[in-house]
């Protein structure tokens, strides 16, 4: 394994909902990180490997490879990118192989773990049982109970939903749209009371908010 060292640290300014920053894209912040890290150290950019960059909530100007378009905005196009998306504790495929192979982590379990990494959002088609297994507990995650307060926790708090009447929207997409996602049976009978509670609630919301829902 090689050695790792730190050269330098560089950092922006911590910004906050509608704030002094709220109208700079990511990645042109990101840039100037990027930047200044290579003016600080003197670093030749074409030494440079692959930049890592991480992005906790990978939602509106942040849901693309927002790694790749910082280091386009930084005009330092020798690098190779690619996004960790550490909200879900996950990194890119390679550096994943790459990682687990060092640590020794038996060689035939090593797709499967891949595959997981790679396809265990309900858009995606695992090709595994791990990632399947996966994939499908997210959805149920995003189904009853937890999934209205996974839900309504972000109102507020995400920019794309300002307002209580812009998850609705959303809970009802998961009512309609997720359920025929579910390939493993057992997921499926387990989502049957989730499924129930959810569409409990939105008629609730409904006969109570009689369309008035702030």
């Amino acid at each position: 394994m090689r050695e790792t060292v730190i050269v330098e640290a560089v950092r922006t300014p911590v910004g906050k909902r509608n704030g002094g920053l709220s109208s700079m894209h990511a990645a042109d912040l990101s840039a100037i990180v990027l930047t200044e890290l290579v003016e600080r150290t003197g670093i030749d950019p074409d030494i440079i490997d692959d930049v890592v960059w991480g992005c906790v909530s990978q939602v509106g100007d942040q849901s693309s490879n927002i790694g790749r378009y910082a280091v386009l905005a930084a005009g330092v196009v020798s690098f190779v990118f690619y996004t960790a998306a550490l909200e879900g504790g996950s990194v890119t495929v390679a550096t994943a192989a790459v990682i687990l192979a060092e640590s020794q982590f038996p060689q035939a379990k090593i797709p499967a773990v891949l595959d997981a990494i790679r396809a265990h959002q309900p858009q995606d088609d695992p090709l595994t049982m791990e990632a399947t297994i996966l994939r499908d507990a997210d959805i149920l995650e995003q189904l009853g109970a937890i999934g209205i307060l996974r839900a309504v926790s972000k109102v507020g708090r995400d920019t794309r939903y300002g307002r209580f009447s812009d998850i609705t929207p959303v809970l009802r997409k998961a009512l309609a749209e997720l359920p025929p996602k579910l390939r493993l049976k057992r997921a499926r009978e387990l989502a049957a009371p989730k499924l129930s509670v959810l569409a409990g609630f939105l008629q609730a919301v409904d006969a109570e908010a009689s369309g008035l829902l702030f």
